[in-house]
């Protein structure tokens, strides 16, 4: 059985970074997105997109997107900028703010703990 000592060094050692930081952000990270892959597959599907249309298209969707923004060199900014309609704009702040809300205090939930 590993000790939470362990799993801390461990963790830890990990680039640098804290345990709770990764365990936060990186560990828990697919959970912030699954649900958003998910309901644009049902949304996609409700638009009459086959399985294998909404699997391709959301596959290279999000590996573009990743690409995009962590190897072409440019800003978030100018990435987020490439495409000119966003239907969720009215939503982003709304968005951010309940990342930073459970994120943060997951963090401080775990910082302790960790």
């Amino acid at each position: 059985m590993t000790t939470g000592a362990t799993v801390k060094t461990m963790l830890s050692a990990w680039r640098g970074v804290s345990a709770s930081f990764w365990i936060s952000l990186i560990a828990m990270g697919p959970t912030y997105l699954w649900f958003q892959l998910n309901t644009l597959h049902e949304v996609g599907r409700s638009f009459g997109l086959s399985e294998q249309e909404l699997n391709d298209g959301l596959k290279k969707m999000t590996t573009g997107t990743v690409n995009t923004m962590y190897n072409s060199g440019m800003s978030p900014q100018d990435v987020m900028d490439l495409v000119a309609v966003k239907p969720l704009k009215e939503y982003e702040e709304e968005i951010k703010n309940m990342y930073r809300k459970s994120l943060d205090a997951m963090y401080k939930k775990l910082k302790d703990k960790v």
